[in-house]
């Protein structure tokens, strides 16, 4: 079970963190406080416990969670991704790869029309860099386990394999392994 909090705050905070302290898998979207939580990690002080998490699932945006791999591998930025044909339906296929593995696991409600809606939102807005690509851009460990490795396992596991998106994951790896950074 993989566990998302939408406007990281006092009680959101709270309890995504206690549950990632238990060891649950947590993705916090923050407003203010990103940069700080990316550098700091989160700490809770709590007279149930006070603990520190020091490697925090942060995001400063909902879209900073498609797009990733993808601006890292080919070393841009959103807008061209799109601009392109060629990634442009890549992006596509890898993301209906999702949804066609979702839709398998049971998940209602998510189908192709998803997809191009979050690829419409994504032209319309400001070109971006996602937080992978910042990461990789000052040479800090990418979340490539959260975002790829794991995923890809429950998807094999319950046999949809992603084949667009384990190459993917293929080359982020090396691509890390490549700048010296230590692997997750």
């Amino acid at each position: 079970m993989r566990y998302g909090i939408i406007g990281t705050a006092a009680i959101g905070g709270y309890y995504g963190a206690k549950l990632a302290h238990a060891g649950q898998e947590l993705h916090f979207l923050f407003h203010s406080d990103y940069e700080y939580v990316k550098q700091h990690g989160l700490q809770v002080v709590s007279c149930d416990g006070s603990f520190h998490l020091d490697d925090v699932n942060a995001y400063l945006n909902t879209e900073d969670m498609p797009f990733n791999g993808m601006t890292v591998a080919l070393h841009t930025q959103t807008d061209l991704l799109l601009k392109n044909k060629a990634t442009r339906q890549l992006i596509r296929e890898q993301m209906m790869e999702v949804v066609s593995t979702a839709q398998h696991l049971g998940v209602k409600n998510l189908d192709a029309s998803f997809v191009d809606k979050m690829i419409d939102m994504t032209d319309a807005m400001t070109p971006y860099s996602p937080f992978m690509r910042l990461d990789y851009d000052f040479h800090r460990r990418m979340e490539i386990y959260y975002l790829y490795t794991r995923p890809l396992e429950i998807a094999r596991d319950a046999g949809c394999p992603m084949p667009k998106l384990e190459m993917l994951e293929a080359e982020l790896r090396f691509l890390e392994a490549d700048s010296g950074v230590s692997i997750q």
